[in-house]
């Protein structure tokens, strides 16, 4: 389904994004700040392995 939205709509759609986006950005940063962080290696290991399940499938 395709809409057509205003300027004004599309500019309240770009701007909630940013603020959900920032939102976000502070939240992990908070997270980061209080040691709360995982081992990127260890995540992409992890999603390997999910695809080489769901693969098999």
């Amino acid at each position: 389904m395709q809409i057509s939205l205003n300027p004004e709509q599309e500019k309240f759609i770009r701007e909630q994004k940013l603020i959900e986006l920032l939102e976000k950005i502070a939240a992990g940063t908070e997270q980061i700040r209080q040691g709360n962080t995982v081992d990127g290696e260890l995540v992409f290991q992890h999603l390997q392995n999910k695809l080489y399940r769901m693969s098999k499938d």
